[in-house]
């Protein structure tokens, strides 16, 4: 598991890590607009890109390539990254 803080309140955490099928992701604390969920490639790729609303989340990976990736969460309302953090695919 993964905690990162970030600008502002709460804590976010990502888990497995490595992973190889799914990631997970949660909030301790409901976001007030719904979150963009989205993983970039070591080259800025953006790979998969999803919507949220609670503080909990998955995301499948398994179509990822093994390698390093980031993982962002985005308020999509005023377009604030809220949280990041770095993942390995298995």
């Amino acid at each position: 598991v993964i905690i990162i803080s970030a600008s502002g309140s709460g804590s976010f955490s990502i888990f497995p890590n490595p992973a190889s099928n799914v990631i997970q992701f949660s909030l301790d604390q409901k976001p007030k607009y719904p979150v963009s969920l989205r993983i970039f490639n070591t080259m800025g790729i953006l790979m998969k890109n999803s919507t949220f609303t609670s503080t909990t989340g998955q995301q499948d990976i398994s179509s990822l390539t093994p390698g390093n990736y980031t993982f962002e969460l985005t308020e999509l309302n005023s377009k604030k990254l809220l949280f990041t953090a770095k993942f390995i695919k298995i």
